[in-house]
């Protein structure tokens, strides 16, 4: 069961839902939505988790600027000339123009667009991000996937589905899901999420043993998590 609570940080209120769950440790998660969520064990009392989120209040303020400025750039796209695009962490103008066949070309920082009159430049666009969403998610997760050779783990499914306040996740049965919206951050944050919900087929919760692992297995792990807030 969900249970909504608000804390008073400075001027403003911090609302957050809080989840109970049979776990040890307390997580706070700030998702791309705005949405606060706390994972916290049975036995907790709502006055600790206050408490701990009081205390880890500056934080939160700071990955809600984070995502706010993310929904303002993305505001309704027209799909003409001169707007920009992001792909793999960098902005690139973009340059539409009709042809006999459609086409995207990446051309220094620009996205070279050429389209059918019986197409649109956004079905184009759409069609093409959506390539290279399995593309480069297959290889970095192959990639990845090398860094755990040795735990002799059962090989995960990968799937690629629209999420709402998550980047990445992790089934019971070990299928890991993406986002397809980190096509927009640099390679090295798609690989985060990924190694990240890899550590989780080891260990299930965000405790010490997890961050070990992580941090193990991607030592710069701390350095892309901020990179992927700072994009997206």
């Amino acid at each position: 069961m969900n249970y909504q609570r608000s804390i008073c940080y400075g001027n403003e209120n911090i609302n957050f839902n809080v989840i109970f769950l049979p776990r040890k440790t307390l997580a706070i998660e700030v998702h791309p939505s705005c949405q606060i969520t706390v994972r916290a064990p049975i036995d907790t009392h709502f006055q600790e988790i206050d408490k701990r989120v009081h205390r880890r209040a500056r934080w939160i303020c700071q990955q809600l600027s984070f995502f706010e400025q993310y929904r303002m750039r993305t505001s309704q796209r027209e799909y003409v000339s001169g707007e920009t695009h992001l792909y793999l962490g960098k902005q690139y103008r973009l340059k539409v123009s009709k042809s006999n066949k459609n086409s995207v070309i990446i051309n220094s920082n620009r996205i070279m667009l050429s389209h059918r009159p019986d197409y649109t430049p956004e079905q184009i666009l759409t069609n093409w991000y959506q390539k290279e969403v399995k593309l480069i998610f297959n290889e970095i997760f192959e990639l990845s996937l090398k860094r755990f050779r040795r735990f002799n783990i059962s090989y995960p499914k990968l799937r690629i589905c629209k999420m709402k306040s998550r980047w990445g996740s992790i089934s019971s049965r070990g299928a890991i899901t993406l986002n397809p919206k980190l096509i927009f951050a640099p390679k090295v944050c798609i690989q985060y999420v990924i190694i990240h919900e890899l550590c989780h087929l080891k260990h299930r919760n965000h405790d010490k043993n997890f961050y070990n692992l992580l941090s193990q297995k991607m030592p710069n792990w701390q350095h892309a998590k901020n990179r992927l807030e700072l994009t997206l």
